[in-house]
């Protein structure tokens, strides 16, 4: 996990994707100070419905004030667009999320921008990457985070 400073939000990147990695993060970020929490993240079609819904479960048991999903084309693996946000989304609004506590974009760069766009100083960013990781980067050295 990589923890930047970007105009005041704390920023963690990390490339968990499965469950116990996911769990450990989650963990890491619940007990960082922050004033608000984002997490970005998506998951690979070939994850099981209930796995992907446990995630969505355990990552808003954190206390996220907003969650931006992203679709992750390179791993829809045997599934339809936007399928796993779908199952996620309502998972999340099962678990008492509300619609627009929920984000969506078609890449990885577009849901960290979006959420860089939301945050405020005191913030809390977790950026899930996996093949937009070298896009992530990217923008974080343009921003010159430290």
């Amino acid at each position: 996990c990589n923890v930047y400073d970007v105009g005041g939000r704390k920023v963690l990147v990390d490339f968990a994707h499965n469950p116990h990695a996911m769990q450990a993060l989650f963990d890491m970020a619940e007990a960082l100070p922050a004033k608000r929490r984002v997490l970005c993240f998506g998951q690979a079609g070939d994850r099981p419905d209930a796995l992907i819904e446990e995630l969505a479960r355990d990552a808003w048991a954190i206390g996220l004030d907003r969650v931006v999903i992203s679709e992750l084309a390179d791993y829809y693996r045997g599934r339809d667009a936007g399928e796993v946000f779908g199952l996620i989304r309502d998972e999340l609004l099962r678990c008492g999320a509300d619609d627009a506590q929920i984000g969506h974009h078609d890449e990885e760069l577009e849901s960290f921008n979006a959420a860089l766009d939301w945050a405020e100083p005191g913030d809390l960013i977790i950026m899930l990457a996996l093949s937009g990781a070298a896009k992530i980067q990217a923008r974080l050295r343009e921003l010159g985070a430290a």
